[in-house]
């Protein structure tokens, strides 16, 4: 299986298979940083408006690598009960990690958004979009948060995942769209020939094309 040549090349590929939702008007939500751009390419090729998704992975107390809920801008934590239960995580307790990544979603947000605010989601298709994805907590996380401010409809894009990931966000969302599923999955970064980091001074550029007067970072 031929691997990406960088995130340009990718979101240019993904956008193809997006086409056919030109027609829904979408709101394209890339995951920064990795994810950005990746959406950039979709969100030109569909002529779509664009916005980012600031959400942080909440993990485990003794386990931070352990997803055990995320939290996005609007504050308001989601935690997978399942895992919370089994841990026997005290309340006190998420009540912490939750109030420490919303500190740290705010800081992002500040210095991604400026003073520019999120663009509504409320009865719109909306597209979230990865670089990759590797468990889903985070994005299966970025599902159930967005369900609350009722969009039409949500759909995942990505252009490599393992298939075991895909299947909590078919459950969950209202279409999944992956261009590669390799059976012997490591690394998003596996898949890439160029997977730099991005750092937030490539984020700003780029938000700034779609965002060009709004942007005050």
């Amino acid at each position: 299986m031929e691997r990406f040549q960088n995130r340009k090349e990718a979101g240019l590929l993904l956008a193809e298979q997006l086409l056919p939702l030109q027609k829904e008007h979408p709101l394209i939500l890339a995951i920064p940083r990795g994810g950005v751009p990746v959406a950039v390419e979709v969100a030109r090729r569909l002529g779509a408006e664009m916005d980012i998704l600031i959400v942080k992975k909440i993990g485990a107390p003794a386990n931070p690598e352990l997803a055990i809920g995320a939290i996005c801008e609007d504050g308001r934590p989601w935690f997978n009960s399942r895992v919370v239960s089994l841990l026997g995580i005290k309340t006190a307790s998420l009540k912490a990690l939750a109030d420490e990544k919303s500190e740290e979603v705010r800081v992002q947000a500040r210095r991604l958004r400026g003073s520019r605010s999120p663009l509504s989601v409320a009865g719109r298709t909306v597209i979230l979009i990865d670089d990759g994805i590797a468990t889903g907590a985070t994005l299966l996380a970025a599902i159930y948060l967005l369900r609350a401010q009722s969009p039409d409809k949500i759909l995942v894009a990505a252009p490599v995942a393992p298939a075991s990931s895909l299947e909590e966000l078919e459950k969950a969302a209202d279409g999944v769209v992956c261009l590669k599923t390799p059976f012997h999955f490591y690394a998003v970064g596996d898949w890439y020939v160029e997977f730099p980091q991005v750092p937030d001074t490539e984020v700003l550029k780029l938000l700034q094309q779609t965002h060009p007067t709004e942007l005050h970072p």
